[in-house]
């Protein structure tokens, strides 16, 4: 009886000096502020465009928003963000730092670069003035304590395998733009072709035969847009890959915008 009794609150006092370990160890941390999900309604302006979208999550370094078309912005110029949730609201510049198709939306990623003072309080309003959206607000009953002990244990185990530290500075590899799925008749060296992706940076066209002889200069015509290419690279099984070159002086010319407004990207 004294040995089960010993015994009883030895497992007692060890269950509950783990939790306190694992209390003073902290878990891991991938990020230097804490994000929290928004959703609220946000002005995003460049060059004289606007753009009425919802946040997705927020933090005091970084803003995502979500949008149900794919839009193109800039990564070169700074993004006017204007953002306000019940008597708050905050204005700042951000950089784009990454553009995601998730969950049938688009996604677009922003460093934020520049404050006013007066903002940034209304900033951090908006991000703390409420409820932590990543919280659960139901209890599981059947979840007893000894369950979130193994879990605990179980999750930070497994927390160096696969995890990596979230940078947020800009990449060469960084997605800057939707890519987005298209149908159009193409023409390269006056060989025929299937445009089947594009993106700001880069078009995938699908030909009926293997073609190994492509310069790193070469010029695709659809609809009478001129697209110059200053690298090819292959893609996929009689599909190759054509960087664009000429993206800022096609920005300028109302049929390459027709164009793209007719595969639904808002310009």
């Amino acid at each position: 009886m004294y040995g089960s009794v010993i015994t009883f609150w030895l497992l007692t006092h060890l269950f509950n000096l783990t939790f306190a370990i694992f209390i003073c160890i902290r878990r891991p941390i991938y990020r230097k502020f804490e994000r929290f999900k928004l959703n609220t309604e946000c002005l995003i302006k460049q060059k004289g465009r606007k753009f009425k979208l919802k946040t997705n999550d927020v933090s005091e370094s970084g803003i995502s928003v979500r949008s149900n078309h794919p839009i193109y912005l800039d990564p070169n110029l700074l993004v006017t963000v204007v953002i306000g949730r019940k008597q708050y609201q905050a204005k700042f510049k951000c950089d784009l730092i990454r553009v995601a198709f998730e969950n049938n939306t688009w996604t677009y990623a922003f460093k934020i670069v520049k404050f006013k003072k007066k903002s940034f309080n209304e900033y951090l309003q908006i991000i703390y003035d409420g409820f932590n959206n990543y919280l659960t607000t139901e209890r599981d009953q059947w979840l007893t304590a000894w369950d979130v002990l193994l879990i605990n244990i179980s999750k930070r185990f497994s927390f160096g395998k696969g995890s990596k530290k979230i940078n947020h500075q800009k990449s060469d590899s960084a997605d800057f733009y939707p890519n987005v799925s298209v149908d159009e008749s193409a023409e390269v060296n006056h060989v025929s072709a299937k445009m089947t992706n594009f993106s700001f940076d880069f078009l995938v066209l699908k030909f009926e035969d293997s073609i190994d002889d492509f310069k790193d200069h070469e010029r695709i015509i659809c609809h009478d847009v001129i697209f110059k290419s200053n690298h090819v690279s292959k893609y996929g099984v009689n599909s190759y890959r054509f960087d664009i070159s000429n993206l800022k002086k096609l920005s300028k010319q109302n049929h390459f915008k027709e164009l793209i407004r007719k595969w639904g990207i808002v310009f």
